[in-house]
């Protein structure tokens, strides 16, 4: 079994969205600290956008999770 199928040969797009989102919002993260240590003024924003965009992509997965009842 793949990292993105929920059964044996059935994939399962939310895990595939999340993982996107979650590599997106670490990468954004990650560039807002290195925006931090250039003192950029934005650079505090685009750490925190990063951080909503990967916790978004976790939130959505669990609350999709706890709706099916898995």
């Amino acid at each position: 079994m793949k990292w993105y199928e929920e059964k044996e040969g059935t994939a399962s797009m939310m895990r595939i969205a999340s993982m996107i989102g979650s590599i997106a919002g670490i990468i954004i993260a990650l560039l807002g600290t290195i925006a931090m240590f250039l003192s950029l003024p934005a650079a505090t924003a685009i750490t925190g956008i990063g951080a909503g965009i990967y916790a978004t992509a976790l939130g959505t997965k669990m609350g999709q999770k706890y709706a099916e009842g898995n």
